[in-house]
Protein backbone atom coordinates (compact mmCIF):
# COMPACT_ATOMS: atom_id res chain seq x y z
CA UNK A 1 0.00 0.00 0.00
CA UNK A 2 1.35 3.26 -0.57
CA UNK A 3 1.50 6.33 1.91
CA UNK A 4 -0.92 9.17 1.49
CA UNK A 5 1.01 12.28 0.31
CA UNK A 6 -2.18 14.74 1.05
CA UNK A 7 -3.95 15.09 4.34
CA UNK A 8 -7.06 18.06 4.75
CA UNK A 9 -5.77 21.36 5.79
CA UNK A 10 -8.32 23.18 6.23
CA UNK A 11 -11.42 23.90 3.90
CA UNK A 12 -9.52 26.41 1.87
CA UNK A 13 -12.42 29.53 1.78
CA UNK A 14 -9.51 31.59 2.91
CA UNK A 15 -5.76 32.10 2.31
CA UNK A 16 -3.33 32.92 4.72
CA UNK A 17 -1.74 36.37 3.67
CA UNK A 18 0.58 38.89 5.14
CA UNK A 19 0.78 41.83 3.03
CA UNK A 20 3.64 44.49 2.61
CA UNK A 21 0.61 47.60 2.86
CA UNK A 22 -1.82 48.06 5.19
CA UNK A 23 -5.12 46.52 3.82
CA UNK A 24 -8.80 47.56 4.20
CA UNK A 25 -11.44 45.72 4.99
CA UNK A 26 -13.43 44.67 1.53
CA UNK A 27 -10.11 45.72 -0.61
CA UNK A 28 -9.64 43.21 -3.81
CA UNK A 29 -6.01 41.82 -3.57
CA UNK A 30 -4.41 40.63 -6.51
CA UNK A 31 -2.55 37.42 -5.94
CA UNK A 32 -1.96 36.29 -9.39
CA UNK A 33 -2.73 39.35 -11.64
CA UNK A 34 -3.58 37.51 -15.40
CA UNK A 35 -5.88 38.06 -17.43
CA UNK A 36 -5.74 33.87 -17.97
CA UNK A 37 -5.11 32.49 -14.72
CA UNK A 38 -6.19 35.11 -12.22
CA UNK A 39 -6.35 34.97 -9.42
CA UNK A 40 -7.89 37.12 -6.66
CA UNK A 41 -8.76 37.11 -2.79
CA UNK A 42 -11.25 39.51 -0.58
CA UNK A 43 -10.20 41.40 2.82
CA UNK A 44 -13.08 40.61 5.37
CA UNK A 45 -11.36 42.20 7.93
CA UNK A 46 -8.27 45.14 7.67
CA UNK A 47 -4.95 43.95 7.83
CA UNK A 48 -1.89 45.58 9.08
CA UNK A 49 0.74 46.10 6.87
CA UNK A 50 3.14 42.93 7.38
CA UNK A 51 0.83 41.68 9.87
CA UNK A 52 -0.46 37.97 9.29
CA UNK A 53 -4.05 37.83 7.83
CA UNK A 54 -6.46 35.90 5.81
CA UNK A 55 -8.28 36.57 2.08
CA UNK A 56 -11.19 35.04 1.14
CA UNK A 57 -10.56 33.26 -1.96
CA UNK A 58 -14.13 31.29 -2.92
CA UNK A 59 -17.67 32.17 -2.29
CA UNK A 60 -20.31 34.51 -4.24
CA UNK A 61 -19.34 38.10 -3.76
CA UNK A 62 -20.67 41.38 -4.13
CA UNK A 63 -18.70 44.02 -6.22
CA UNK A 64 -18.94 47.55 -8.21
CA UNK A 65 -19.95 46.54 -12.38
CA UNK A 66 -18.31 48.97 -14.79
CA UNK A 67 -21.26 51.16 -15.80
CA UNK A 68 -22.41 49.81 -19.10
CA UNK A 69 -21.40 46.20 -18.92
CA UNK A 70 -24.17 43.77 -18.90
CA UNK A 71 -22.81 40.51 -17.99
CA UNK A 72 -24.62 37.25 -18.73
CA UNK A 73 -25.16 34.35 -16.45
CA UNK A 74 -21.72 32.37 -15.90
CA UNK A 75 -19.60 34.67 -18.28
CA UNK A 76 -16.02 35.67 -16.80
CA UNK A 77 -15.59 38.12 -14.85
CA UNK A 78 -12.55 40.57 -14.96
CA UNK A 79 -11.11 42.96 -11.59
CA UNK A 80 -10.20 46.42 -12.82
CA UNK A 81 -7.65 47.51 -10.07
CA UNK A 82 -7.05 50.79 -12.03
CA UNK A 83 -11.21 51.49 -11.40
CA UNK A 84 -11.93 49.36 -8.44
CA UNK A 85 -14.85 47.05 -10.43
CA UNK A 86 -15.56 44.41 -12.32
CA UNK A 87 -15.98 44.24 -15.90
CA UNK A 88 -16.24 41.87 -18.75
CA UNK A 89 -13.27 43.32 -20.51
CA UNK A 90 -10.47 41.16 -20.51
CA UNK A 91 -7.82 43.26 -21.70
CA UNK A 92 -5.29 44.69 -18.72
CA UNK A 93 -7.53 43.41 -16.08
CA UNK A 94 -7.35 40.13 -13.93
CA UNK A 95 -9.71 37.17 -14.46
CA UNK A 96 -11.82 37.20 -10.74
CA UNK A 97 -14.21 34.56 -11.53
CA UNK A 98 -17.48 34.24 -12.71
CA UNK A 99 -20.63 36.54 -12.90
CA UNK A 100 -23.52 35.05 -10.72
CA UNK A 101 -25.99 38.13 -10.92
CA UNK A 102 -26.51 41.33 -10.80
CA UNK A 103 -27.84 43.67 -7.61
CA UNK A 104 -28.42 46.36 -9.29
CA UNK A 105 -27.24 47.98 -12.49
CA UNK A 106 -23.93 49.45 -10.64
CA UNK A 107 -23.53 45.63 -8.39
CA UNK A 108 -23.05 42.58 -9.30
CA UNK A 109 -22.45 39.05 -7.54
CA UNK A 110 -19.22 37.08 -8.84
CA UNK A 111 -18.38 33.77 -7.73
CA UNK A 112 -14.62 34.74 -7.31
CA UNK A 113 -11.82 31.90 -8.23
CA UNK A 114 -14.22 30.36 -10.53
CA UNK A 115 -13.00 29.32 -13.88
Amino acid sequence: MVAPVSKSSHKGDYLDYTPGSAVLAGAVVKIVDSVTVGYIGCADNDIAANAYGQLAVVGVRQFPLKNADTPTLGQLAYWDSTNGYMTVTSTSNCLAGRFEGMDSALLCRVAINVR
